[in-house]
């Protein structure tokens, strides 16, 4: 059980990448020790996007359930205006289209 290729750890797959969409649990959150891990390393070399699970809701900041959120979240680096209601799918294609042009 011990096996852990260096090409299956999260900082090399990382590495190459030039962007990130991460679909959040539930209505869009992350962990503590998830937004840590990708905050300020991640997210100041590339755009990392956060989208819901839910496609019906727009996300999980500033509601009246999660006042503060969005402010947590962008102020680590992590986007979450400009992708409120969109399935990953979307947000990913929307973000490959950006990246693309520049």
């Amino acid at each position: 059980m011990g096996h852990d290729p260096a090409g299956a750890r999260p900082e090399t797959c990382l590495a190459v990448l030039d962007s990130l969409v991460v679909a959040g649990m539930g209505t869009g959150s992350l962990s503590e020790e998830v937004l840590d891990q990708l905050s300020p390393r991640w997210t100041r070399r590339m755009p990392v996007l956060l989208v819901t699970r839910y496609a019906h809701r727009g996300g999980d900041y500033d509601d009246y359930l999660y006042k503060g959120s969005l402010a947590k979240y962008e102020g680590r680096g992590v986007r979450l205006q400009g992708v409120e209601g969109l399935k990953l799918v979307q947000a990913r294609l929307m973000l490959e289209v950006a990246v693309g042009e520049g």
